[in-house]
């Protein structure tokens, strides 16, 4: 899954902090690579791996901790032989 972080002018943001959840579940109950963060790139991009279909929040933080942005998003493994790619995309805004 491949998520772009942008600002209102549809620019790019480096370092932007995107983590991934399950609403709902308590987190000792949920594989733990499914429970992931990270930064973004100087494109404004990051990509998360899951292993099996997945349905997820993804929210972007600003350094407070505070959600400036979120989506729900239902990643699915690939299923079709001779498929090369199985990449969902989604876009975050900072406002």
């Amino acid at each position: 899954m491949k998520v772009d972080v942008v600002d209102e002018l549809n620019n790019p943001v480096n370092g932007a902090i995107v983590r991934t959840s399950v609403r709902g579940v308590n987190e000792s109950l949920i594989d733990a690579r499914v429970l992931q963060e990270g930064r973004t790139d100087n494109f404004g991009n990051i990509t998360f791996t899951f292993e099996n279909s997945v349905l997820i929040d993804i929210a972007l933080y600003d350094n407070n901790n505070t959600i400036l942005d979120s989506a729900s998003v239902f990643a699915e493994t690939k299923r079709k032989r001779g498929r090369t790619d199985n990449i969902y995309r989604t876009k975050l805004v900072v406002r």
